[in-house]
């Protein structure tokens, strides 16, 4: 690859995992800045040295050189680029990330330098040269008092010089300390910088811990009954694969050993007696080209069954009816299918520009949440069916300068917990969709993911993280004793305003203007309907100043959700 012209082959389909691609309006936007970040590195040039002097004979050796660095300095600078371009995107800021780097430093043995520097062989988190490089590069560009990066065109240059005097000797150059005093002085400075923050944020939840131990990770619980939880587990001695908890133990049973995608999004039957997941296979001809199918695990036998062939879906979830739903990838974007009896997946939207994340209907059937990211907004919305007729995807609620991440309903349909963050780590909330009010269930150090209620609605169990793992914890399930989320954290839908252009299929919307004070979704009719509806907007009820500077900072793309039709 080169930087001019900047070329690279990139796949359309996103990699499932919120620590990336959460706050970004699309997978592109936030791989392909980071890439062009290593293009440009790999091209300096410093001119008279070592490296200058091949690239006389071979302009590939010398890029060869200035990627000799440690990975942590070549996808340090990258994750500070990627973390610049949209509010809260990137690395650096979204909590899912961030929860890794401050659970290290407030661990007993505190990241060094070097260890952010270097990508782990044996130990989690396997991405700690993106998240710890990333705050290492941050930190030096902060203490640096001349421009914002001049520290790193002195140590990348010096090291294209004289790459045999090794890479510690360009780095003492290009910040003026000793390695071995900036990782004291490093260290130092960002331990005391996690504790101040950890103090102010306390009390913490303490919950029931289940079962976990380091390098354990516990992913995606559900409730097969008051006592037995099913999650996919892994860990430094443990398969990955689906195991069988007993709550009051921590006994784990081996199910089926299994990898699964990386956003973990597993889903049981209506009737709990299956599990539906989402696994990467292998292509026939091309080895290194996986396809997501979606697959079915028999709770009872062991036995999967692959029940998509060609489908490149995954977050599957049995429809109301007794059919499996799954989220097609279409590019960059996703849509909401319907599987077929030959394996396929049949689209029943035809979405414009957005992520469809999750699709969850409620236990009677009368509701069906859906997780969109919509232009780098991940918010909630429902599958409603006005008047008998085909249903349309209305804005139900946001977290007003944060996201959703994942959901559940409660056993009667009533409460919808989910995992979201406000300006802090994720933590699990819940709506109550009777009364229409949110509350805050956990407060947690570092983050808790994937809540799921008891099947007598008297448990919550959840992943909580802490360094190198994610625990296996409960809570009691008290929504009434949660703290209420103000106005001013919540985005609702407004009053209709107006009425919206329908748009047909794959076609765009016209920008809003970046001073719009709200973010505006409008549902449409049937896609190739001419019909024209009202617009539904996200408003935002109360001012916040890290809300106010993003809609000032970013324009936003207005986007048309077209009417779904769920199959009868």
């Amino acid at each position: 690859m080169s930087p001019l012209p900047f070329r690279q082959e990139i796949e359309a389909a996103s990699i499932k995992t919120d620590a990336l691609t959460t706050y970004f309006p699309s997978w592109p936007a936030a791989v392909a800045p980071h890439e062009l970040v290593h293009a440009a590195h790999a091209d300096i040039n410093a001119g008279v040295g070592l490296g200058g002097l091949v690239r006389l004979f071979g302009p590939d050796w010398s890029r060869v050189i200035n990627l000799t660095a440690p990975r942590g300095l070549i996808e340090g600078v990258a994750v500070y680029r990627e973390s610049q371009l949209y509010p809260r995107a990137g690395r650096l800021h979204v909590p899912v990330a961030t929860m890794k780097y401050r659970a290290a430093m407030l661990s007993d043995e505190p990241w060094s330098l070097a260890q952010m520097m270097e990508a782990p062989a044996y130990t989690r988190p396997f991405d700690r040269h993106y998240v710890g490089g990333g705050q290492a590069f941050a930190y030096l560009q902060a203490r640096d008092s001349s421009s914002a990066t001049s520290f790193f065109h002195r140590t990348t240059r010096f090291h294209h010089r004289f790459p045999l005097l090794g890479f510690g000797a360009g780095l003492w150059y290009g910040t003026g300390t000793p390695p071995w005093r900036l990782n004291d002085q490093l260290r130092a400075d960002l331990v005391a910088q996690a504790r101040s923050r950890q103090d102010a944020r306390r009390p913490f939840t303490s919950p029931t811990l289940i079962d976990g131990a380091v390098g354990l990770e516990y992913r995606r619980p559900h409730w097969i009954d008051d006592s037995t939880l099913v999650v996919h587990a892994e860990g430094y001695n443990v398969r990955p694969g689906f195991y069988a908890v007993d709550v009051r133990t921590g006994h784990r049973t081996l199910l089926r050993a299994q990898r699964i995608t990386e956003d973990y999004v597993t889903t049981l039957s209506r009737d709990t007696s299956a599990l539906y997941f989402a696994r990467y296979v292998p292509d026939m001809l091309v080895p290194e080209a996986l396809k997501a199918e979606v697959h079915r695990l028999n709770l009872d036998t062991g036995s999967v069954e692959q029940i998509t062939s060609g489908g490149r879906a995954h977050a599957p979830v049995e429809s109301p009816a007794g059919r499996v739903w799954a989220l097609p990838n279409d590019g960059a974007y996703t849509q909401w299918g319907v599987v077929q009896p030959d394996g396929t997946v049949r689209p029943i939207t035809a979405l414009s520009g957005v992520r469809i994340e999750q699709v969850m209907p409620s236990p009677n059937g009368r509701t069906v949440a859906v997780l969109i990211n919509d232009g780098g907004a991940q918010r909630l919305y429902r599958a409603a069916r006005p008047d008998g007729g085909r249903p349309r995807l209305v804005p139900w609620l946001g977290l007003n300068g944060g996201a959703i991440y994942d959901m559940t309903w409660g056993p009667e349909g009533r409460y919808l917990v989910f995992a979201g963050d406000i300006d802090s780590p994720a933590n699990i909330y819940v709506l109550d969709a009777k009364q229409d009010r949110v509350r805050q269930l956990t407060n947690v150090a570092f983050g808790a993911l994937e809540p799921t209620v008891s099947p007598d609605g008297t448990q919550l169990a959840f992943a909580r993280y802490r360094h190198e793992r994610f625990d296996l914890v409960r809570i009691p399930f008290q929504p009434e004793r949660g703290e209420p989320l103000s106005e001013a954290d919540l985005l609702r839908p407004g009053e209709r305003a107006g009425v919206e252009r329908p748009l047909t299929a794959g076609q765009g919307a016209a920008a809003e203007p970046c001073a719009r004070a709200h973010h505006a979704v409008s549902p449409q009719s049937a896609v190739g309907s001419s019909a024209r509806v009202p617009d539904v907007r996200l408003r935002r009820r109360g001012r916040r100043g890290p809300a106010r500077a993003e809609s000032g900072r970013r324009c936003r793309q207005r986007r048309s959700l077209a009417a779904v039709g769920l199959p009868r």
